[in-house]
């Protein structure tokens, strides 16, 4: 069941995104540099040139802006002209490529099999069904993780049928503002929007149908399923314009080149890029810098997919980005239907487009964590790239094998495979090169039939010391034996290893040197093609691989790091964050766990680590965050993830007590880690929502909300479910009172979720992935409240309230009685950051000396010789 109107909403948003009639950003070109030219001499030569912007650091690849007065197609000549450029073009704005369903809605995925039932031709499918009979994605026999990198308008992360197949970057630490995995992208956790340069990929309309073709999870009583049972899909974000789709093409082509350089321990093993997007009327000479990104992608193992235009034309003769990019590695899809026919609004061309893939009312995931119909070649060519995640996933070691060895070569070979076994059809020869429709179990069966009777070992696995190194395999079933030859990488001269059974030992080796070795089987005295890979010794003076940090109290930690041969010591950094530019804490250590103490309460630290070795040589930096306790139970306990999609509704604003936050739309889950105000013991407060609706369309949303009253991590106790509202469409309040037992006072956590509950649909649960809608979690704290009495505002009176540097206090009372002795200024954890003496009687005093402060509330105590008052202050 569909529960909202997409097809407007989804039409505003593709004519801001990608609809508009211009055919490129004013101002601007995307260069790609010799790989020995620096970018800054190049902008010293051209004073036209205003500033730069890196898209892939590896490929050379800049961003230029420029003064809009210029004549940019004399400066584009200019540029093309210069012999240190390799190429140059405009930042064209490009379209979504996908149209309208308007055909009813299909209940079942015809295109996985078409029995004829739903009006369509009979077998007009890609026999999906056969397909999975001989793989369902997910891992290579080798155990690498496969991917396929989406790039697109974002996606919903938390989908149900989409979040257990999305691609973490589990190497790096979100958030913290630090490159963990050194892959040249901060804080790249969910994926990577190149056009915010962070991991924002949450929200795309388009994207989340597009990742449902290729992965929506299989087998699993939900929904739909993708091509791919289980696969990784890598999401990554463009803006509409060439400048964040070669940067996302860059994202995609450094994480499978690092994957490939550090044999799987770093990287993403992105098998495939999806495109459903492009750019109608260009040709290569356009666009050449986008165009050659595909060549690049391939030569490190990536087959790119992307569709062609979503117009009856014929692309070789209008012109088409992608379609007209003349790349070895690139697969140009358009759309048919359920009778096998070329859909009628889908482009063609017997030279650039290669084949055909069911693209109309292709059943799959949509944004609220619903499913509908989608049409066009956006839907046709995720099947072809959810076919390569899937071809990576059949039980082939002579194919696994060549990935690793040949990664280029086994890119073109799965195109050949998916090009050379579709079902020709009358109807599409003359239109398309191969004159078919795509067949995933032909393509499937025809890798099998690779696979020889004598196979290579799989599973090869090497353990590396200074001097030597022991080689792991599994080897075909019936062989025992192998034989082989090694040599130092860049030289000629072969060491032959004889036959012997696995694992191989190899002495003799010089320190820190990489090594070429070729292993070969033996079936029936026939020796099968030899598989040839690299390892590197031990013995380099570099950075320790593994650091963990553990046993965090709120005044120590401990840290241990993996041992690095050469190292004779470690060395560890403390900065206090943010902006520290010395280290709080700098010793040496010999061994690999040491345990830092003495920290600050709560406070943020980086954490530097570089292997010291001979000679003074150390090796660069491994950096992590971590945070001490001790800020109460709101930062230190580790609540569950409750998240939401914010497409068509969020929470606007949120008050309690005397708290506002006017957040406004979010990224489906929001953290406010600064106390935002205090409850006092049997108090009765008042809690205020006000939701947001996409184009003012309201809808129905469920409201609650918990206090962790026993601060015990969760939300699920008697009593901290504080506020219900069943049918919100408006602001609405609430009330609640805070219980005068069984809580904890000081710092916990409040979660206020809201949910589209439509008609029927149960209201949010803390730990919910609940769809439309947003989460957000607050700090308050808890006192009894006999705890800290309030002032009497007749007697004092404080202002500004809330302040930003300063505050002035009036005497109201002037009581000759009762003189005022001295100022203390408390945090939230009652801990004094500041003190003042007063000397007596006084009329007006500002307070102008209390050092930098952050945002939050305080407390002004004021002792007299009568007793002691306080004041909240809130800092703004």
């Amino acid at each position: 069941m569909i529960k909202k109107l997409l097809i407007p909403i989804f039409c505003c948003i593709a004519s801001l995104l990608f609809g508009q009639k211009t055919d490129h950003e004013a101002g601007q070109f995307i260069l790609q540099l010799k790989q020995d030219v620096d970018i800054l001499s190049l902008q010293k030569s051209y004073s036209f040139i205003e500033r730069t912007e890196v898209l892939s650091a590896d490929l050379n690849i800049f961003h230029v802006f420029f003064d809009v007065k210029n004549d940019e197609k004399a400066l584009l000549k200019t540029l093309r002209q210069d012999p240190s450029v390799t190429a140059a073009q405009f930042n064209h704005i490009l379209e979504l490529r996908r149209t309208v369903p308007n055909d009813p809605l299909f209940t079942q995925q015809w295109h996985h099999f078409n029995n004829g039932s739903t009006g369509g031709v009979n077998d007009a499918d890609v026999d999906s069904d056969d397909a999975w009979d001989i793989a369902r994605g997910g891992v290579t026999l080798d155990g690498d993780t496969i991917v396929v990198a989406v790039i697109d308008n974002g996606t919903t992360v938390n989908h149900p049928d989409l979040y257990p197949n999305h691609w973490f970057n589990r190497q790096e630490i979100p958030n913290n503002g630090i490159d963990d995995d050194r892959n040249g992208f901060i804080d790249d956790y969910l994926g990577w929007n190149a056009a915010l340069r962070n991991d924002k990929v949450e929200g795309g309309v388009h994207g989340t149908e597009v990742e449902g073709v290729i992965g929506a999870v299989g087998n699993n009583a939900r929904g739909v399923s993708g091509m791919n049972w289980a696969v990784k899909m890598m999401t990554l974000v463009s803006d509409g314009f060439d400048a964040s789709i070669i940067a996302s093409y860059g994202y995609a082509f450094s994480q499978r080149r690092l994957y490939n350089r550090t044999n799987g321990k770093k990287g993403a093993f992105v098998v495939a890029t999806n495109s459903s997007f492009g750019k109608s009327g260009l040709f290569q000479n356009d666009s050449p810098i986008w165009c050659a990104m595909y060549d690049s992608l391939g030569s490190v193992g990536v087959v790119s997919v992307g569709a062609t235009s979503n117009s009856n034309d014929n692309v070789d003769q209008v012109g088409d980005l992608p379609s007209t990019c003349q790349s070895s590695f690139l697969i140009v899809v358009t759309s048919s239907d359920n009778q096998d026919k070329k859909t009628t609004a889908a482009g063609f061309g017997p030279i650039n487009v290669d084949v055909a893939a069911p693209g109309e009312n292709i059943f799959t995931t949509i944004f609220n964590g619903d499913y509908s119909a989608a049409s066009g070649t956006s839907v046709a060519c995720p099947i072809v790239s959810g076919m390569v995640g899937l071809a990576y996933s059949v039980p082939c070691s002579d194919f696994i094998n060549l990935s690793k060895t040949q990664p280029a070569n086994t890119a073109l070979f799965i195109k050949n495979k998916i090009l050379s076994t579709v079902d020709v059809k009358a109807n599409l020869q003359g239109k398309i090169a191969t004159g078919g429709r795509v067949n995933a179990a032909a393509t499937l069966r025809s890798i099998v039939n690779f696979c020889g009777t004598c196979s290579q070992p799989s599973r090869i696995k090497t353990l590396a010391t200074t001097t030597g190194a022991t080689i792991s395999m599994t080897l075909p079933t019936g062989e025992t034996r192998v034989s082989g030859r090694y040599r130092q990488r860049g030289t000629t001269n072969w060491t032959t290893i004889g036959q012997i059974s696995p694992p191989l030992s190899i002495n003799g080796l010089l320190a820190c040197t990489e090594y070429e070795v070729e292993i070969s089987t033996t079936c029936s005295l026939q020796p099968s093609v030899s598989y040839s890979y690299f390892f590197k010794t031990d013995g380099c003076c570099s950075y320790p691989e593994e650091v963990t940090i553990s046993n965090v109290t709120a005044t120590a930690l401990t840290v241990k790091v993996s041992k690095v041969t050469a190292a004779t010591g470690y060395q560890i950094c403390l900065k206090e964050t943010p902006a520290a530019s010395i280290c709080a804490v700098n010793q040496t250590f010999t061994d690999t766990i040491f345990t830092l103490s003495n920290l600050k309460i709560c406070q943020n630290y980086t954490v530097s680590v570089r292997a010291t070795c001979a000679n003074n040589v150390v090796s660069t930096d491994t950096i992590l965050a971590v945070k001490t306790r001790g800020c109460g139970a709101c930062i230190d306990s580790n609540y569950c993830r409750s998240s939401g999609s914010t497409f068509s509704e969020w929470i606007d604003s949120f008050a309690i007590a005397d708290f506002r936050s006017v957040t406004g739309k979010g990224d489906g889950y929001s953290r406010f880690d600064t106390v935002t105000t205090i409850l006092k013991s049997g108090k009765t407060y008042t809690i205020g929502i006000k939701p947001g609706f996409l184009n003012n369309i309201t809808y129905n949303e469920g409201v609650r909300v918990w206090i962790d009253y026993n601060q015990d991590g969760d939300f699920l106790d008697a009593g901290e479910q504080i506020v219900e509202i069943a049918r919100l469409s408006a602001a609405a309040n609430a009330t609640f009172t805070v219980p005068t037992t069984n809580f904890t006072e000081g710092v916990t956590r409040l979660r206020v979720s809201m949910k589209y509950i439509g008609t029927a649909a149960a209201l949010p649960l803390p730990c919910d992935n609940i769809g439309g809608g947003e989460v957000e979690d607050y700090c308050i704290k808890i006192e009894k409240s006999s705890s800290l009495p309030i002032v009497n505002r007749n007697l004092v009176q404080v202002f500004p309230n809330p302040f930003n540097n300063d505050f002035t206090i009036r005497n109201t009372n002037k009581d000759t009685n009762n003189k005022f002795l001295k100022l203390s200024l408390l945090n939230v954890n009652s801990q004094i950051i500041w003190q003042k003496k007063l000397d007596g009687l006084f009329d007006e005093v500002t307070i102008s000396d209390l050092g930098p402060l952050s945002s939050g509330v305080y407390f002004l105590k004021i002792d007299t010789e009568n007793g002691i008052f306080a004041v909240k202050l809130i800092k703004n």
